[in-house]
């Protein structure tokens, strides 16, 4: 839900279009908050369907890029250095 989220943000901030994947038992809220953000949602079971399988294949179809949530270089980076910003502010 929040990379959904920001992801959204991103490409909306970009201009460009995005597809999330999203397990159909997310908050709605979050599903929701994605979609005003102007992103085409893709819901999915957990129990019986693969979100990495969708996702691999979405993408090679309509010829997106892949961003996931984990596992992704620039989206570890980004998470690292959240975390620095919070540890000096709790430090002050």
């Amino acid at each position: 839900g929040n990379h959904a989220q920001g992801v959204a943000l991103a490409a909306k901030l970009h201009g460009v279009a995005s597809v999330i994947i999203m397990p159909s038992d997310a908050p709605k809220l979050k599903i929701s908050n994605t979609r005003a953000l102007g992103a085409e949602v893709v819901l999915y079971d957990r129990a019986t369907e693969d979100r990495d399988a969708i996702g691999a294949r979405r993408s090679e179809e309509r010829r997106l890029t892949l961003i996931k949530p984990f596992d992704e270089p620039q989206v570890i980076a980004g998470q690292g250095t959240t975390g620095l910003e919070i540890a000096e502010q709790a430090e002050e």
